[in-house]
């Protein structure tokens, strides 16, 4: 579902298409807190991207957080430029076997580098959702599909609050709760349905962020 027709669902199940008591506005800043409230209770839906070691330093958005780096079998450990200044050590060492990673102006850097283009190394990592303006025709919901309608109950039940209707937004919120905790104990569940296929987050590269 793309962000346009989200809003005119929004807007004709609470009544209100011609912009009356909500705005475009408050509708994305809606859609930013629902998406938050998913990944955060429903799972950050991890994604990873492999590439050689030589690639890096890769350049990391802003909404994009790394959880975990690894080279080959063997998981390489997060460092702060701080901690590796406090030791001592150069930014600019060479190794042939990187031990640890960290992140830096936006980029995310091996440490030692390698001129090793044979290994590859792999990030896991979440994406966040941005807050999105303007016109809705180039925006896209983070989390996958299957979470689409929650986010359209999440946004009414918002629009009921704007219109101090309390019992139609605890109905709401009832609902959207529900839905979440159905699909988080899915995806929990070994039998469960598992909702990748369509996942915005499936990059094969580190240029697909």
């Amino acid at each position: 579902m793309d962000v346009t027709t989200a809003f005119l669902s929004i807007k004709r199940q609470f009544g209100d298409e011609y912009s009356i008591i909500i705005n475009d506005d408050d509708i994305y800043r809606w859609i930013y807190e629902a998406e938050l409230d998913i990944i955060r209770k429903a799972g950050g839906n991890p994604s990873s991207t492999a590439g050689p070691a030589n690639t890096f330093p890769i350049d990391i958005p802003t909404n994009v957080q790394i959880r975990r780096v690894s080279m080959g079998n063997r998981g390489l450990v997060p460092i702060t430029t701080a901690e590796i200044d406090e030791m001592g050590l150069s930014f600019g060492a060479v190794g042939n076997s990187p031990t640890h990673w960290y992140v830096h102006d936006n980029k995310a850097f091996l440490w030692p580098l390698t001129s090793s283009n044979t290994t590859p190394v792999t990030v896991w990592f979440e994406k966040t959702p941005v807050l999105m303006t303007g016109p809705t025709a180039g925006n896209v919901f983070t989390v996958p599909e299957v979470y689409h309608t929650d986010i359209i109950l999440y946004c009414v039940a918002k629009a009921h609050n704007k219109d101090k209707d309390a019992v139609s937004e605890r109905n709401m919120m009832e609902m959207y709760n529900q839905n979440i905790a159905l699909r988080r104990d899915e995806a929990d569940s070994i039998d469960g349905i598992q909702y990748k296929g369509i996942d915005p987050l499936d990059f094969e590269a580190y240029d697909g962020w």
